[in-house]
Protein backbone atom coordinates (compact mmCIF):
# COMPACT_ATOMS: atom_id res chain seq x y z
CA UNK A 1 0.00 0.00 0.00
CA UNK A 2 1.31 3.47 -0.89
CA UNK A 3 2.39 5.67 1.99
CA UNK A 4 0.26 8.63 3.07
CA UNK A 5 1.60 11.91 1.76
CA UNK A 6 0.51 15.49 2.36
CA UNK A 7 -0.27 17.12 -0.98
CA UNK A 8 -0.72 20.90 -0.72
CA UNK A 9 -1.64 23.22 -3.57
CA UNK A 10 1.69 25.05 -3.77
CA UNK A 11 0.89 26.90 -7.00
CA UNK A 12 -2.36 28.40 -5.73
CA UNK A 13 -0.64 29.33 -2.48
CA UNK A 14 2.19 31.10 -4.30
CA UNK A 15 -0.24 33.02 -6.52
CA UNK A 16 -2.12 34.23 -3.49
CA UNK A 17 1.12 35.17 -1.75
CA UNK A 18 2.22 37.17 -4.78
CA UNK A 19 -1.08 39.06 -4.77
CA UNK A 20 -0.87 39.87 -1.03
CA UNK A 21 2.88 40.50 -0.75
CA UNK A 22 2.74 44.32 -0.65
CA UNK A 23 -0.05 44.29 1.95
CA UNK A 24 1.33 41.48 4.09
CA UNK A 25 5.10 41.92 4.38
CA UNK A 26 7.36 44.79 5.34
CA UNK A 27 10.87 45.81 4.32
CA UNK A 28 12.40 45.28 7.77
CA UNK A 29 13.07 42.11 9.72
CA UNK A 30 12.23 42.01 13.41
CA UNK A 31 12.08 38.28 14.03
CA UNK A 32 12.60 37.48 17.72
CA UNK A 33 13.09 34.25 19.63
CA UNK A 34 12.45 33.26 23.23
CA UNK A 35 14.43 30.15 24.25
CA UNK A 36 15.34 28.57 27.57
CA UNK A 37 19.05 27.65 27.59
CA UNK A 38 21.23 25.77 29.99
CA UNK A 39 23.15 28.02 32.36
CA UNK A 40 26.93 28.14 32.30
CA UNK A 41 29.43 28.42 35.12
CA UNK A 42 32.26 30.93 35.32
CA UNK A 43 34.53 28.75 33.13
CA UNK A 44 31.96 28.60 30.37
CA UNK A 45 31.31 24.90 30.67
CA UNK A 46 27.72 23.73 30.62
CA UNK A 47 26.42 22.48 33.94
CA UNK A 48 23.26 20.68 34.87
CA UNK A 49 21.75 23.86 36.28
CA UNK A 50 18.25 25.35 35.84
CA UNK A 51 17.38 26.96 32.51
CA UNK A 52 17.14 30.65 31.94
CA UNK A 53 14.97 32.43 29.37
CA UNK A 54 16.96 34.24 26.72
CA UNK A 55 15.50 36.61 24.10
CA UNK A 56 17.22 37.43 20.82
CA UNK A 57 16.02 40.14 18.42
CA UNK A 58 16.72 40.79 14.75
CA UNK A 59 17.43 37.20 13.77
CA UNK A 60 18.81 36.80 10.25
CA UNK A 61 19.00 33.86 7.88
CA UNK A 62 22.48 32.79 9.12
CA UNK A 63 21.19 32.65 12.70
CA UNK A 64 18.18 30.63 11.58
CA UNK A 65 20.53 28.02 10.18
CA UNK A 66 22.30 27.78 13.51
CA UNK A 67 19.03 27.54 15.41
CA UNK A 68 17.74 24.77 13.17
CA UNK A 69 20.81 22.64 13.87
CA UNK A 70 20.87 23.37 17.63
CA UNK A 71 19.48 20.36 19.47
CA UNK A 72 20.20 21.64 22.98
CA UNK A 73 17.05 23.75 23.21
CA UNK A 74 13.91 22.14 24.53
CA UNK A 75 11.59 24.91 23.26
CA UNK A 76 12.04 27.72 20.72
CA UNK A 77 9.36 30.42 20.48
CA UNK A 78 9.63 32.79 17.51
CA UNK A 79 7.76 36.12 17.52
CA UNK A 80 6.78 38.06 14.38
CA UNK A 81 5.77 41.60 15.29
CA UNK A 82 3.09 43.91 13.94
CA UNK A 83 3.10 47.61 14.80
CA UNK A 84 -0.68 47.83 14.93
CA UNK A 85 -3.71 46.03 13.61
CA UNK A 86 -4.46 46.07 9.91
CA UNK A 87 -0.84 46.87 8.98
CA UNK A 88 1.96 44.84 7.46
CA UNK A 89 4.05 42.34 9.42
CA UNK A 90 7.53 43.42 10.46
CA UNK A 91 9.26 40.78 8.38
CA UNK A 92 10.24 40.39 4.75
CA UNK A 93 8.80 37.72 2.56
CA UNK A 94 12.23 36.15 2.03
CA UNK A 95 12.89 35.71 5.75
CA UNK A 96 9.34 34.47 6.37
CA UNK A 97 9.60 31.83 3.66
CA UNK A 98 13.05 30.83 4.94
CA UNK A 99 11.61 30.27 8.44
CA UNK A 100 8.87 28.07 6.99
CA UNK A 101 11.19 26.01 4.82
CA UNK A 102 14.04 25.64 7.33
CA UNK A 103 11.75 24.43 10.13
CA UNK A 104 9.55 22.40 7.77
CA UNK A 105 6.36 24.31 8.70
CA UNK A 106 3.34 22.93 6.84
CA UNK A 107 1.53 25.12 4.34
CA UNK A 108 -1.81 25.54 6.25
CA UNK A 109 0.08 28.08 8.38
CA UNK A 110 -0.05 30.39 5.35
CA UNK A 111 -3.85 30.54 5.70
CA UNK A 112 -3.39 31.93 9.20
CA UNK A 113 -0.78 34.43 7.98
CA UNK A 114 -3.11 35.72 5.27
CA UNK A 115 -5.53 37.01 7.93
CA UNK A 116 -2.96 39.71 8.78
CA UNK A 117 -1.70 42.62 6.72
CA UNK A 118 -3.13 45.84 5.41
CA UNK A 119 -6.94 45.90 5.14
CA UNK A 120 -9.82 48.31 5.59
CA UNK A 121 -12.46 46.19 7.31
CA UNK A 122 -12.70 42.99 9.29
CA UNK A 123 -14.17 39.81 7.89
CA UNK A 124 -14.81 37.20 10.57
CA UNK A 125 -15.29 34.45 8.00
CA UNK A 126 -11.79 34.69 6.55
CA UNK A 127 -10.20 33.06 9.61
CA UNK A 128 -9.37 29.39 9.05
CA UNK A 129 -10.37 26.61 11.46
CA UNK A 130 -7.99 24.65 13.65
CA UNK A 131 -5.65 22.55 11.55
CA UNK A 132 -3.33 19.76 12.67
CA UNK A 133 -1.24 17.03 11.12
CA UNK A 134 0.57 13.92 12.37
CA UNK A 135 3.26 13.05 9.83
CA UNK A 136 3.98 9.99 11.90
CA UNK A 137 3.60 8.98 15.52
CA UNK A 138 6.57 11.21 16.30
CA UNK A 139 5.97 14.49 14.42
CA UNK A 140 2.95 16.65 15.24
CA UNK A 141 1.98 20.06 13.78
CA UNK A 142 -0.93 22.37 14.42
CA UNK A 143 -1.92 25.96 13.65
CA UNK A 144 -4.81 28.27 14.49
CA UNK A 145 -5.70 31.95 14.95
CA UNK A 146 -6.43 33.27 18.42
CA UNK A 147 -9.13 35.97 18.70
CA UNK A 148 -9.13 38.34 21.65
CA UNK A 149 -10.71 41.65 22.59
CA UNK A 150 -8.83 44.68 23.91
CA UNK A 151 -9.43 48.32 24.78
CA UNK A 152 -7.96 50.40 21.96
CA UNK A 153 -7.26 53.43 24.25
CA UNK A 154 -8.22 56.05 21.68
CA UNK A 155 -11.12 58.42 21.27
CA UNK A 156 -13.83 56.42 19.49
CA UNK A 157 -15.28 57.82 16.30
CA UNK A 158 -19.00 58.03 15.58
CA UNK A 159 -20.52 54.56 15.77
CA UNK A 160 -17.40 52.95 17.30
CA UNK A 161 -16.94 51.48 20.76
CA UNK A 162 -14.07 51.31 23.22
CA UNK A 163 -13.17 47.73 22.32
CA UNK A 164 -11.44 46.30 19.27
CA UNK A 165 -10.85 42.66 18.25
CA UNK A 166 -7.26 41.48 17.93
CA UNK A 167 -5.71 38.29 16.59
CA UNK A 168 -2.60 36.17 16.97
CA UNK A 169 -1.57 33.27 14.75
CA UNK A 170 0.03 30.26 16.47
CA UNK A 171 2.03 27.43 14.94
CA UNK A 172 3.45 24.47 16.88
CA UNK A 173 5.70 21.65 15.71
CA UNK A 174 6.69 18.89 18.09
CA UNK A 175 9.08 15.98 17.55
CA UNK A 176 8.24 13.29 20.07
CA UNK A 177 11.58 11.58 19.47
CA UNK A 178 13.33 14.57 21.03
CA UNK A 179 15.75 15.05 18.14
CA UNK A 180 14.55 18.63 17.54
CA UNK A 181 13.07 21.11 20.03
CA UNK A 182 9.40 22.05 20.18
CA UNK A 183 9.07 25.12 17.98
CA UNK A 184 6.39 27.79 18.14
CA UNK A 185 5.86 30.64 15.67
CA UNK A 186 3.52 33.32 17.02
CA UNK A 187 2.42 36.23 14.84
CA UNK A 188 1.41 39.45 16.64
CA UNK A 189 1.40 38.15 20.22
CA UNK A 190 -0.15 40.22 22.99
CA UNK A 191 2.06 41.85 25.58
CA UNK A 192 0.33 40.03 28.41
CA UNK A 193 0.70 36.72 26.57
CA UNK A 194 4.45 37.24 26.18
CA UNK A 195 4.79 38.09 29.87
CA UNK A 196 2.92 34.92 30.83
CA UNK A 197 5.18 32.82 28.60
CA UNK A 198 8.27 34.28 30.24
CA UNK A 199 6.76 33.56 33.65
CA UNK A 200 6.09 29.96 32.54
CA UNK A 201 9.73 29.50 31.55
CA UNK A 202 10.86 31.13 34.77
CA UNK A 203 8.63 28.78 36.75
CA UNK A 204 10.06 25.81 34.86
CA UNK A 205 13.57 27.04 35.74
CA UNK A 206 12.69 27.25 39.42
CA UNK A 207 11.18 23.75 39.34
CA UNK A 208 14.06 22.39 37.25
CA UNK A 209 11.57 21.01 34.77
CA UNK A 210 10.84 21.31 31.09
CA UNK A 211 7.82 23.42 30.19
CA UNK A 212 5.14 21.33 28.55
CA UNK A 213 4.40 22.59 25.00
CA UNK A 214 0.65 22.27 25.56
CA UNK A 215 1.02 24.38 28.67
CA UNK A 216 2.01 27.15 26.26
CA UNK A 217 -1.22 26.58 24.30
CA UNK A 218 -3.17 26.75 27.55
CA UNK A 219 -1.58 30.09 28.47
CA UNK A 220 -2.24 31.59 25.04
CA UNK A 221 -5.89 30.51 25.09
CA UNK A 222 -6.37 31.78 28.64
CA UNK A 223 -4.89 35.15 27.61
CA UNK A 224 -7.29 35.40 24.64
CA UNK A 225 -10.31 34.71 26.88
CA UNK A 226 -9.63 37.13 29.71
CA UNK A 227 -11.47 40.26 28.39
CA UNK A 228 -14.48 38.70 26.71
CA UNK A 229 -16.66 38.64 29.81
CA UNK A 230 -16.11 42.36 30.40
CA UNK A 231 -16.82 43.05 26.74
CA UNK A 232 -20.10 41.12 26.81
CA UNK A 233 -21.05 42.95 29.98
CA UNK A 234 -20.57 46.29 28.20
CA UNK A 235 -22.75 45.10 25.29
CA UNK A 236 -25.44 43.99 27.72
CA UNK A 237 -25.37 47.40 29.42
CA UNK A 238 -25.77 49.22 26.11
CA UNK A 239 -28.61 46.93 25.03
CA UNK A 240 -30.33 47.41 28.39
CA UNK A 241 -30.09 51.18 28.01
CA UNK A 242 -31.58 50.99 24.52
CA UNK A 243 -34.34 48.72 25.76
CA UNK A 244 -35.19 51.00 28.70
CA UNK A 245 -35.25 54.02 26.43
CA UNK A 246 -37.65 52.27 24.07
CA UNK A 247 -39.91 51.07 26.89
CA UNK A 248 -40.04 54.41 28.74
CA UNK A 249 -40.30 56.63 25.67
CA UNK A 250 -43.56 58.53 25.19
CA UNK A 251 -44.91 58.55 21.68
CA UNK A 252 -48.09 59.71 20.04
CA UNK A 253 -49.17 62.23 22.66
CA UNK A 254 -47.67 65.57 23.57
CA UNK A 255 -45.57 65.42 26.70
CA UNK A 256 -45.71 67.93 29.48
CA UNK A 257 -41.96 68.44 29.53
CA UNK A 258 -42.10 70.85 32.44
CA UNK A 259 -43.25 68.04 34.73
CA UNK A 260 -40.90 65.34 33.34
CA UNK A 261 -37.47 65.02 35.02
CA UNK A 262 -34.50 65.07 32.60
CA UNK A 263 -33.49 61.51 33.45
CA UNK A 264 -36.95 60.27 32.41
CA UNK A 265 -37.34 62.46 29.32
CA UNK A 266 -36.78 59.82 26.60
CA UNK A 267 -37.24 60.27 22.90
CA UNK A 268 -36.70 57.74 20.14
CA UNK A 269 -35.71 58.33 16.55
CA UNK A 270 -34.07 56.55 13.64
CA UNK A 271 -30.60 57.06 15.17
CA UNK A 272 -31.62 54.74 18.02
CA UNK A 273 -32.50 52.09 15.45
CA UNK A 274 -29.06 52.52 13.83
CA UNK A 275 -27.24 52.24 17.17
CA UNK A 276 -29.20 49.10 17.96
CA UNK A 277 -28.20 47.62 14.60
CA UNK A 278 -24.54 48.30 15.43
CA UNK A 279 -24.91 46.57 18.78
CA UNK A 280 -26.59 43.60 17.15
CA UNK A 281 -23.74 43.35 14.62
CA UNK A 282 -21.24 43.36 17.50
CA UNK A 283 -23.13 40.51 19.18
CA UNK A 284 -23.19 38.49 15.96
CA UNK A 285 -19.46 39.06 15.45
CA UNK A 286 -18.83 37.82 18.99
CA UNK A 287 -20.88 34.70 18.25
CA UNK A 288 -18.79 33.93 15.17
CA UNK A 289 -15.56 34.41 17.14
CA UNK A 290 -16.74 32.20 19.99
CA UNK A 291 -17.58 29.37 17.63
CA UNK A 292 -14.06 29.63 16.19
CA UNK A 293 -12.62 29.58 19.71
CA UNK A 294 -14.60 26.46 20.50
CA UNK A 295 -13.22 24.84 17.37
CA UNK A 296 -9.52 25.37 18.12
CA UNK A 297 -9.81 24.88 21.90
CA UNK A 298 -11.47 21.49 21.47
CA UNK A 299 -8.98 20.60 18.75
CA UNK A 300 -5.99 21.44 20.95
CA UNK A 301 -7.50 19.52 23.85
CA UNK A 302 -7.86 16.36 21.72
CA UNK A 303 -4.31 16.66 20.40
CA UNK A 304 -2.94 17.32 23.90
CA UNK A 305 -4.48 14.07 25.09
CA UNK A 306 -3.03 12.22 22.12
CA UNK A 307 0.38 13.83 22.67
CA UNK A 308 0.38 12.75 26.30
CA UNK A 309 -0.50 9.20 25.27
CA UNK A 310 2.42 8.93 22.82
CA UNK A 311 4.99 10.98 24.73
CA UNK A 312 4.38 10.36 28.42
CA UNK A 313 2.16 7.39 29.08
CA UNK A 314 4.01 5.12 26.66
CA UNK A 315 7.34 6.05 28.28
CA UNK A 316 6.07 6.05 31.85
CA UNK A 317 7.04 9.72 32.35
CA UNK A 318 5.28 11.69 35.04
CA UNK A 319 3.45 14.73 33.62
CA UNK A 320 0.91 17.34 34.51
CA UNK A 321 -1.17 16.71 31.38
CA UNK A 322 -4.28 15.92 33.43
CA UNK A 323 -4.24 19.43 34.89
CA UNK A 324 -3.68 20.92 31.44
CA UNK A 325 -6.60 18.92 30.01
CA UNK A 326 -8.81 20.08 32.88
CA UNK A 327 -7.83 23.67 32.06
CA UNK A 328 -8.83 23.11 28.44
CA UNK A 329 -12.19 21.72 29.60
CA UNK A 330 -12.74 24.85 31.69
CA UNK A 331 -11.90 27.08 28.72
CA UNK A 332 -14.30 25.13 26.50
CA UNK A 333 -17.06 25.49 29.11
CA UNK A 334 -16.36 29.23 29.36
CA UNK A 335 -16.58 29.70 25.59
CA UNK A 336 -19.82 27.70 25.44
CA UNK A 337 -21.22 29.91 28.20
CA UNK A 338 -20.25 32.98 26.17
CA UNK A 339 -22.06 31.51 23.16
CA UNK A 340 -25.25 31.10 25.22
CA UNK A 341 -24.95 34.64 26.53
CA UNK A 342 -24.46 36.11 23.08
CA UNK A 343 -27.51 34.15 21.94
CA UNK A 344 -29.56 35.77 24.71
CA UNK A 345 -28.11 39.18 23.85
CA UNK A 346 -29.09 38.61 20.23
CA UNK A 347 -32.66 37.76 21.29
CA UNK A 348 -32.82 40.92 23.39
CA UNK A 349 -31.48 43.00 20.50
CA UNK A 350 -34.11 41.56 18.14
CA UNK A 351 -36.91 42.20 20.65
CA UNK A 352 -35.74 45.77 21.22
CA UNK A 353 -35.38 46.34 17.48
CA UNK A 354 -38.95 45.14 16.92
CA UNK A 355 -40.20 47.42 19.67
CA UNK A 356 -38.33 50.40 18.22
CA UNK A 357 -39.70 49.66 14.75
CA UNK A 358 -43.25 49.42 16.12
CA UNK A 359 -42.84 52.69 18.02
CA UNK A 360 -41.46 54.47 14.98
CA UNK A 361 -44.35 53.17 12.88
CA UNK A 362 -46.80 54.29 15.57
CA UNK A 363 -45.25 57.75 15.62
CA UNK A 364 -45.54 57.90 11.86
CA UNK A 365 -49.20 56.87 12.05
CA UNK A 366 -49.86 59.53 14.71
CA UNK A 367 -48.13 62.14 12.56
CA UNK A 368 -50.25 61.12 9.56
CA UNK A 369 -53.38 61.28 11.71
CA UNK A 370 -52.49 64.80 12.86
CA UNK A 371 -51.82 65.74 9.27
CA UNK A 372 -55.23 64.36 8.33
CA UNK A 373 -56.91 66.46 11.05
CA UNK A 374 -55.10 69.56 9.88
CA UNK A 375 -56.06 68.78 6.30
CA UNK A 376 -59.68 68.34 7.37
CA UNK A 377 -59.64 71.68 9.15
CA UNK A 378 -58.15 73.30 6.08
CA UNK A 379 -60.83 71.68 3.93
CA UNK A 380 -63.58 73.05 6.18
CA UNK A 381 -62.00 76.49 6.05
CA UNK A 382 -61.75 76.31 2.27
CA UNK A 383 -65.36 75.21 2.08
CA UNK A 384 -66.40 78.17 4.21
CA UNK A 385 -64.46 80.50 1.92
CA UNK A 386 -66.02 78.83 -1.11
CA UNK A 387 -69.49 79.16 0.36
CA UNK A 388 -68.91 82.82 1.12
CA UNK A 389 -67.55 83.34 -2.38
CA UNK A 390 -70.66 81.65 -3.78
CA UNK A 391 -72.90 84.00 -1.80
CA UNK A 392 -70.91 86.98 -2.98
CA UNK A 393 -71.17 85.73 -6.53
CA UNK A 394 -74.96 85.43 -6.16
CA UNK A 395 -75.18 88.99 -4.88
CA UNK A 396 -72.99 90.24 -7.69
CA UNK A 397 -75.12 88.29 -10.13
CA UNK A 398 -78.34 89.88 -8.84
CA UNK A 399 -76.76 93.34 -9.00
CA UNK A 400 -75.61 92.58 -12.52
CA UNK A 401 -79.12 91.54 -13.57
CA UNK A 402 -80.64 94.64 -11.94
CA UNK A 403 -78.09 96.77 -13.76
CA UNK A 404 -78.98 95.05 -17.01
CA UNK A 405 -82.67 95.71 -16.38
CA UNK A 406 -82.23 99.40 -15.70
CA UNK A 407 -79.40 100.05 -18.14
CA UNK A 408 -81.59 100.63 -21.26
CA UNK A 409 -84.01 102.78 -19.27
CA UNK A 410 -81.13 104.79 -17.90
CA UNK A 411 -79.71 105.35 -21.37
CA UNK A 412 -83.10 106.41 -22.76
CA UNK A 413 -83.86 108.62 -19.74
CA UNK A 414 -80.51 110.33 -20.01
CA UNK A 415 -81.08 110.82 -23.70
CA UNK A 416 -84.54 112.26 -23.37
CA UNK A 417 -84.32 113.80 -19.88
CA UNK A 418 -84.60 117.35 -21.06
CA UNK A 419 -87.47 116.59 -23.46
CA UNK A 420 -90.08 114.58 -21.56
CA UNK A 421 -90.02 115.83 -17.97
CA UNK A 422 -89.38 119.44 -16.93
CA UNK A 423 -90.63 122.16 -14.62
CA UNK A 424 -92.41 125.28 -15.82
CA UNK A 425 -91.86 128.78 -14.59
CA UNK A 426 -94.34 128.30 -11.75
CA UNK A 427 -92.45 125.22 -10.45
CA UNK A 428 -94.99 122.71 -11.67
CA UNK A 429 -93.86 119.40 -13.16
CA UNK A 430 -94.72 119.17 -16.83
CA UNK A 431 -94.74 115.88 -18.76
CA UNK A 432 -94.35 116.09 -22.44
CA UNK A 433 -96.97 114.63 -24.67
CA UNK A 434 -94.23 112.50 -26.24
CA UNK A 435 -93.38 110.67 -22.97
CA UNK A 436 -94.77 107.45 -24.36
CA UNK A 437 -91.69 107.26 -26.51
CA UNK A 438 -89.57 106.49 -23.36
CA UNK A 439 -91.47 103.29 -22.73
CA UNK A 440 -91.62 102.50 -26.45
CA UNK A 441 -87.80 102.50 -26.69
CA UNK A 442 -86.79 101.26 -23.20
CA UNK A 443 -88.94 98.11 -22.96
CA UNK A 444 -87.83 96.57 -26.29
CA UNK A 445 -84.18 97.41 -25.59
CA UNK A 446 -84.41 95.78 -22.16
CA UNK A 447 -85.99 92.65 -23.61
CA UNK A 448 -83.38 92.45 -26.37
CA UNK A 449 -80.48 92.86 -23.90
CA UNK A 450 -81.78 90.16 -21.53
CA UNK A 451 -82.45 87.80 -24.45
CA UNK A 452 -78.94 88.22 -25.81
CA UNK A 453 -77.41 87.56 -22.36
CA UNK A 454 -79.58 84.48 -21.76
CA UNK A 455 -78.82 83.05 -25.21
CA UNK A 456 -75.08 83.56 -24.79
CA UNK A 457 -75.01 81.85 -21.39
CA UNK A 458 -77.18 78.94 -22.50
CA UNK A 459 -75.66 78.07 -25.87
CA UNK A 460 -72.17 79.56 -26.03
CA UNK A 461 -70.71 79.15 -22.50
CA UNK A 462 -68.67 75.87 -22.42
CA UNK A 463 -65.93 74.34 -20.22
CA UNK A 464 -63.43 71.93 -21.80
CA UNK A 465 -62.25 69.12 -19.47
CA UNK A 466 -59.43 66.90 -20.87
CA UNK A 467 -59.82 63.28 -19.72
CA UNK A 468 -57.22 60.55 -20.30
CA UNK A 469 -58.86 57.51 -18.72
CA UNK A 470 -62.19 55.70 -18.58
CA UNK A 471 -64.64 57.88 -16.73
CA UNK A 472 -68.33 58.21 -15.90
CA UNK A 473 -69.87 61.53 -16.90
CA UNK A 474 -72.61 63.08 -14.84
CA UNK A 475 -74.55 65.61 -16.84
CA UNK A 476 -76.48 68.28 -15.01
CA UNK A 477 -79.71 69.16 -16.72
CA UNK A 478 -79.80 72.75 -17.82
CA UNK A 479 -82.05 74.92 -15.77
CA UNK A 480 -83.57 78.19 -16.75
CA UNK A 481 -81.54 80.45 -14.48
CA UNK A 482 -83.36 83.54 -15.57
CA UNK A 483 -86.74 82.11 -14.67
CA UNK A 484 -85.41 80.79 -11.36
CA UNK A 485 -84.74 84.34 -10.22
CA UNK A 486 -88.38 85.30 -10.53
CA UNK A 487 -89.74 81.93 -9.41
CA UNK A 488 -92.09 82.38 -6.47
CA UNK A 489 -91.94 78.71 -5.39
CA UNK A 490 -88.64 77.59 -3.85
CA UNK A 491 -87.17 74.83 -5.98
CA UNK A 492 -85.59 71.76 -4.34
CA UNK A 493 -81.85 71.24 -4.46
CA UNK A 494 -80.59 69.54 -7.57
CA UNK A 495 -77.03 68.68 -6.57
CA UNK A 496 -75.38 65.31 -6.76
CA UNK A 497 -76.02 64.49 -3.09
CA UNK A 498 -79.83 64.50 -3.49
CA UNK A 499 -79.64 62.88 -6.91
CA UNK A 500 -82.26 65.13 -8.46
CA UNK A 501 -81.94 66.43 -12.00
CA UNK A 502 -78.97 64.17 -12.54
CA UNK A 503 -78.54 61.66 -15.30
CA UNK A 504 -75.62 59.26 -15.63
CA UNK A 505 -73.93 58.36 -18.87
CA UNK A 506 -72.34 54.91 -18.89
CA UNK A 507 -68.54 54.96 -19.15
CA UNK A 508 -66.96 54.72 -22.58
CA UNK A 509 -63.39 53.52 -23.03
CA UNK A 510 -61.00 56.19 -24.21
CA UNK A 511 -57.81 55.58 -26.15
CA UNK A 512 -55.19 58.22 -25.47
CA UNK A 513 -55.80 61.73 -24.14
CA UNK A 514 -59.11 62.62 -25.82
CA UNK A 515 -60.47 66.07 -24.88
CA UNK A 516 -64.06 65.87 -23.70
CA UNK A 517 -66.54 68.69 -23.15
CA UNK A 518 -68.99 69.10 -20.34
CA UNK A 519 -71.35 72.04 -20.92
CA UNK A 520 -72.92 73.74 -17.92
CA UNK A 521 -75.74 76.22 -18.25
CA UNK A 522 -76.18 79.30 -16.13
CA UNK A 523 -78.14 79.70 -12.97
CA UNK A 524 -77.73 77.53 -9.86
CA UNK A 525 -76.54 74.57 -11.88
CA UNK A 526 -73.85 76.81 -13.40
CA UNK A 527 -72.79 77.96 -9.95
CA UNK A 528 -72.63 74.42 -8.58
CA UNK A 529 -70.61 73.24 -11.56
CA UNK A 530 -67.85 75.72 -10.76
CA UNK A 531 -68.09 75.04 -7.01
CA UNK A 532 -67.53 71.30 -7.34
CA UNK A 533 -64.47 69.13 -7.79
CA UNK A 534 -64.04 66.99 -10.92
CA UNK A 535 -62.67 63.48 -10.44
CA UNK A 536 -62.23 60.51 -12.81
CA UNK A 537 -65.52 59.04 -11.56
CA UNK A 538 -67.47 62.22 -12.27
CA UNK A 539 -68.31 65.44 -10.48
CA UNK A 540 -68.26 65.21 -6.68
CA UNK A 541 -69.82 67.90 -4.52
CA UNK A 542 -67.91 69.52 -1.67
CA UNK A 543 -68.62 68.23 1.84
CA UNK A 544 -71.52 69.88 3.66
CA UNK A 545 -70.82 72.87 5.79
CA UNK A 546 -70.20 72.09 9.49
CA UNK A 547 -73.09 74.29 10.50
CA UNK A 548 -75.48 72.09 8.51
CA UNK A 549 -74.25 68.83 10.06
Amino acid sequence: MARYRNLDDAKSLRDRCDARESDLFNTRDELEILRPRHGRDETGDEKDVPWVARRAEGINIKQLQDLSSDSKDEIQIFFIRQDRSWTTLNITRKLFEDVLSRFQIFQPFWRCAFTFGRKFKENNFEFPPFHFRWSSKEVFECTYVLRRIELHNRTPAEGQGLWSPRQSAVYHRSDLSGQTPDRFVIIAPSESGEDMLEQLLEFAREESQTASPFNIHRILIADSLKNWQEYLSSLETKLKDQSDQAVLAKVGAEKDRENVPPQMDFNINFLDRQRLKQLKDSVIDAQVIFHSMTNYTKGIRVQAERYCKYRHLASGIECDCISILDEFDLHIAEVELHIKRTSMLNDRAEATAKLLSDLLQYEEAVALKKLGHESQKETVAMYSLTEQSTKDAKAVKILTIITLVYLPTTIVANFFSTQFVHFDNDGNLQVSSSAWMLAAFAIPLTAITVAIWWTWVRFFTEVEIPLTQEVTFTHINRLDSFRSIFSKQKRQSSDLETGSNVSTISPQPLIGPVPMRATYSGGRAHQRAFGQTLRPSGIVALPPSPKNE
